[in-house]
């Protein structure tokens, strides 16, 4: 079995790339199915989290297309860390 990599998380745009003079840093968007392969849940889960208010933040490009950033997912985990069950 291999180890799962958190997504590197932003990427640098090169000078010039969107009409920048400088570097710009942009997060690396990730989809729905990357997310739940990285997370080891069904985009169903996914989904129910979304509607629920309870998984990794989101951002919503339209009606039909949702990303995932890895700083979300980075924030979602850091939330989840217990040191014990009576937390």
């Amino acid at each position: 079995m291999h180890s799962k990599q958190v997504p590197t998380a932003t990427d640098v745009l090169p000078p010039g790339t969107l009409g920048a003079s400088h570097q710009v840093s942009v997060p690396r968007l990730m989809r729905p199915d990357e997310v739940a392969t990285y997370l080891d849940v069904s985009e169903r889960t996914l989904e129910r989290w979304r509607i629920c208010g309870e998984g990794p933040r989101y951002i919503n490009l339209s009606r039909k297309v949702i990303r995932y950033t890895a700083q979300h997912l980075v924030e979602f985990l850091e939330q989840r860390v217990k040191d014990n069950t009576a937390q």
